[in-house]
């Protein structure tokens, strides 16, 4: 009976510091100090072809490493800018016609209640009193949303504006470390190694090649979705008979990967327009594509994950419910991933959280 306490108080041990590792992790450390972690993964990465630099050319790693970091910033940077421009471009196309769209977004706002009117007329007298209220906010709202949507639009640009020093300082701290990083990677994992414990130094490698294996799998899900959400908006964008189609979904698709933000970023405020400047059929269209895309994604991620990972779809799920509530978007990402660590764990013997 004491054996069966003290393996049951063992596991809730285990499971509260691991919830509290996390719960850190996402508050504390990430948050904090996201560039250096950043620039320590895009070392590990880069070393096989800094190693392979090393052998075949016998160059020192100091050279080699600057050589292939200046060379990958290089390529990440000029791609980054080359989609920023096209997709500038084409806003830009669209940003033209915005004056012209306005000046029309009363005539939507004017005859669309009064030809509603003429239906909640034939209601019985309480209901046309309700329904005439509602037309009269809606009239009120309509009129005052020009006003609002630029004053929203500088408030994004101002709260932009305000974080760019800050993104700008963050960026840069990170491709130095990346260089000091990469230069120093095989004294710097030596250093790291010799802070853990023996019984954990000598699964070291086990426990890179589990984490490394978990993060393969939670990206290639998360390419998968990616790309299935770039095919779906392409079909729309292309019925909706859209310029650049092709180009907008791709930058939509990029924007639906990144955690924080999500296609809603891109199709709730373009459904709005459409809708008050009397693009109903458009706007239509573009609700519907936004409520399918997410509906897919919502089936389809728990299942890629665990298809990747080895964990029930179900499991999954709720880990990513989990993580949602305790941090918001951050933990939609990092509790599945703990989870899946967790499990390939619990199958190696080395904790014993089930069966």
């Amino acid at each position: 009976m004491t054996v069966k306490i003290h393996s049951i108080l063992k596991k809730t041990a285990v499971v509260f510091l691991s919830a509290l590792a996390v719960l850190l992790c996402i508050k504390f450390i990430i948050p904090t100090f996201w560039p250096f972690i950043l620039a320590f993964l895009m070392a590990l990465m880069l070393d096989p072809i800094i190693k392979k630099l090393c052998i075949k050319f016998m160059l020192k790693r100091s050279f080699a490493s600057a050589f292939t970091v200046t060379l990958f910033l290089a390529l990440l940077i000029g791609c980054s800018a080359f989609i920023l421009l096209r997709l500038f471009s084409v806003l830009s196309e669209h940003l033209k016609t915005v004056p012209d769209r306005l000046s029309r977004i009363y005539l939507p706002s004017t005859d669309l209640p009064h030809r509603i009117e003429g239906i909640v007329s034939a209601l019985p007298e309480e209901l046309t009193k309700i329904f005439k209220d509602m037309l009269d906010g809606i009239r009120n709202q309509t009129a005052e949303l020009p006003s609002k949507l630029y004053s929203r639009a500088f408030d994004f640009l101002s709260n932009a504006a305000a974080k760019a020093p800050d993104v700008i300082f963050s960026t840069l701290m990170l491709a130095l470390a990346l260089y000091f990083f990469s230069g120093s990677l095989p004294s710097l994992k030596s250093f790291l190694l010799r802070q853990l414990p023996e019984k954990v130094r000598g699964k070291s490698k086990l426990i890179k090649g589990d984490i490394l294996s978990t993060l393969k799998g939670w990206g290639c899900a998360q390419l998968k979705l990616m790309g299935l959400c770039f095919v779906e908006l392409t079909a729309a964008f292309l019925i909706m008979r859209l310029k650049n189609a092709v180009l907008v979904a791709a930058g939509i698709a990029i924007i639906d990967a990144l955690p924080v933000f999500g296609i809603g970023l891109a199709l709730i405020p373009w459904t709005i327009f459409s809708f008050i400047t009397g693009s109903y059929h458009r706007a239509v269209l573009l609700g519907l594509t936004y409520a399918t895309v997410n509906l897919v994604r919502s089936i389809l991620e728990p299942r890629l994950l665990g298809s990747q990972t080895g964990l029930h779809p179900a499991a999954t799920l709720i880990a990513v419910y989990a993580g949602y509530r305790v941090s918001g978007v951050g933990g939609m990402i990092l509790f599945p991933i703990s989870l899946m660590l967790l499990k390939q764990f619990n199958d190696r013997g080395w904790i014993k959280l089930w069966k």
